[in-house]
């Protein structure tokens, strides 16, 4: 009798053992994607299309400067990051304390696999703040006031 359990992807992630993977691989992953980033300088080699948004409309869209905004991140250029768009600074932020607290979730004594729950009044909020960022970062004086 076999004494491995076998795990189909999704239910792997729902374990201790799937969860230290993921926990491993995250890093990886993200250091993998800095060095591509920097090796190829991505902003300079026009390998990403141009926001459609943009070409429709003239305005930024509330991605419009991620991909600099990371960048600037990787060389620690917290001012020209959040000139470029504020919001990947702030999403890369929260997305690293999310990781700090599923890290330590590993390291307790009684582990309980972590919870995905989104509620729609979080994607309305997420939306809400999107419009807002919208409509203020195309205003004329955007640049001059908040920087």
């Amino acid at each position: 009798m076999n004494k491995h359990k076998r795990y189909t992807a999704g239910q792997l992630f729902y374990t201790k053992k799937g969860n230290i993977i993921l926990a491993a691989a995250i890093p990886a992953v993200l250091l993998l994607f800095g060095l591509i980033v920097n090796i190829f300088n991505i902003r300079l080699t026009g390998w990403l299309p141009t926001c459609y948004f943009k070409e429709a409309t003239g305005m930024n869209c509330p991605g419009c400067g991620g991909t600099r905004s990371v960048q600037s991140l990787l060389h620690l250029d917290i001012w020209h990051s959040l000139w470029y768009n504020p919001v990947v600074f702030i999403l890369i932020i929260t997305l690293a304390v999310l990781y700090v607290r599923f890290v330590l979730n590993l390291f307790k004594k009684t582990y309980t696999p972590p919870k995905y729950d989104f509620s729609v009044a979080v994607a309305y909020i997420i939306g809400a703040v999107a419009v807002i960022f919208l409509i203020v970062r195309n205003l004329p004086f955007y640049h001059t006031v908040f920087y």
